[in-house]
């Protein structure tokens, strides 16, 4: 961004250049090598063959523009811009050298008028082509300059690799939080994790299911910790009262008393070890319990059934 934000300068520099004095003569040297040595407390346009510079694009020639601040190294860098039909490049030279660094793209537009940096093939409005490990933008910067949202592309091999990052970083330190865009096995299943202090804390899978302290989610939402609320609310298909039809098959106390005797668990109620294995459904456990308080109930309707023909028949002794 630096760099772009050099060339703007340059641009607008140039700018004022021409409106001081209408026109900018542009040297026709073509056939004349540009060395940074070249080059002395001047900006310099000129009409080169593209060989000659070894610059950028496929027509025979390009414009190209150089700023020189300074005599000698003492000054910095000097810079050339080259203006060709794959855009916009810069390299960069040291004034007492005789070689440039090498041509590095800046800025491109198609005949859509889709501008890329970093592409000669821009597929969109504005496209960032920055490669792999490496930030693509900064897009936004707080008044605390270090602190940076930023889009970062990493890797899109192997299959579900993450591949993008969108988050907060302060310097090069990336762990106050972000985003993951995780790529899947081909061009499509990709997933989503969101990160805080730099460790996954919710991931939401292709198939719609968020794992909350899991990176593999087994349900619609899969939390694997302590939750909290208020209130929850199930939905259920169906109550017990079925338990009080009349062909419900109420077992004695004595079926009861003997299934405990041998299973060391109540009818209908999973074992520990089931419930260790497979969870509780909080469902289908309330419904089971709800069962169990009305098969209490009608044990005990019964049990006042008989206390009170006991009573009636003592009553009724002489």
């Amino acid at each position: 961004m630096k760099k772009i934000l050099f060339v703007v300068l340059i641009l607008f520099s140039t700018n004022c250049i021409v409106e001081a004095q209408n026109s900018v003569v542009v040297s026709d040297t073509r056939d004349v090598p540009s060395l940074p040595q070249d080059y002395n407390n001047e900006v310099r346009f000129e009409f080169k063959r593209k060989p000659t510079v070894d610059g950028p694009g496929y027509s025979h020639y390009l414009g190209l523009m150089t700023f020189a601040p300074w005599g000698d190294n003492s000054g910095g860098l000097s810079y050339q811009l080259s203006f060709s039909d794959v855009g916009l490049h810069i390299r960069s030279g040291w004034p007492n050298d005789s070689n440039w660094n090498a041509w590095r793209r800046l800025i491109s537009e198609n005949e859509d008028h889709n501008v890329g940096i970093g592409t000669d093939s821009p597929a969109a409005t504005l496209h960032v082509a920055n490669g792999d490990h490496k930030y693509g933008t900064i897009l936004a910067q707080a008044s605390e300059k270090e602190f940076h949202l930023y889009a970062k592309t990493l890797t899109s091999q192997p299959a579900y690799v993450e591949t993008f990052r969108l988050g907060l970083k302060h310097l090069n330190d990336e762990n106050n939080g972000f985003i993951s865009f995780y790529r899947g096995n081909s061009t499509y299943g990709g997933f989503l994790g969101f990160s805080t202090n730099g460790i996954e804390r919710v991931r939401i899978r292709n198939n719609g299911y968020m794992g909350i302290g899991t990176g593999s989610p087994k349900y619609l939402l899969d939390v694997a910790g302590t939750m909290r609320a208020k209130e929850i609310k199930v939905d259920l298909n169906g109550g017990a009262d079925f338990v009080f039809e009349d062909d419900y098959d109420l077992k004695s106390l004595e079926e009861v008393g003997q299934f405990i005797k041998d299973r060391k668990h109540l009818p209908g109620i999973p074992s520990a070890k089931e419930m260790v294995k497979d969870g509780v459904g909080l469902a289908e456990m309330n419904k089971l319990l709800l069962q169990k308080v009305e098969e209490l109930t009608l044990y005990i309707l019964d049990q006042e059934k008989r206390i009170q023909k006991l009573e009636n028949e003592n009553t009724s002794k002489p």
